[in-house]
């Protein structure tokens, strides 16, 4: 079922899918993560429809692909368009699922000022990776400590 037909609390208005929920799913493949940090804190999203709503986050929902051997990883696995689905229990009786860039928790321990500036959020393009260089060589023993050295290919 979409997340439209379900509610915590009667009566809930009837709100759109996509003002609760902003993209389909990624992918099949979908791992869930409750992040301590972020249980029971104040969130704040911005739906289609310029209306600012609020909740308490309940857990995360991440997309993944199950064979990581897959070339065609469709957006799940690309940088400037991977979003997790943060599940938000909104104070109007609804639930919604939101990506990273469109909520705001809200964590009052942190907050030395009324008023303080958001942090405006840049979008990550660039896939990371640490075994894509030659700058190392490993040693080729049994010795589980194994010596590192440079590898200088200008010689």
């Amino acid at each position: 079922m979409p997340i439209h037909a379900f509610c915590h609390k009667i009566p809930a208005p009837l709100e759109e899918l996509y003002n609760l929920v902003l993209w389909d799913c990624f992918s099949s493949h979908i791992g869930v993560t409750q992040f301590d940090f972020l249980v029971n804190k104040r969130m704040r999203y911005i739906d289609r429809n310029k209306n600012w709503n609020e909740g308490t986050y309940l857990f995360t929902l991440d997309w993944s692909q199950e064979d990581k051997n897959i070339t065609d990883v469709g957006f799940s696995e690309v940088p400037g368009q991977h979003k997790c689905g943060h599940v938000i229990k909104l104070y109007n009786g609804n639930f919604a699922i939101q990506p990273n860039n469109r909520i705001r928790a809200f964590e009052p321990s942190f907050v030395t000022k009324p008023g303080q500036n958001v942090i405006e959020r840049k979008l990550g393009t660039q896939m990371w990776s640490v075994e894509n260089t030659s700058k190392w060589v490993l040693s080729d023993d049994d010795n589980f400590n194994y010596e590192i050295k440079a590898n200088d290919s200008r010689k």
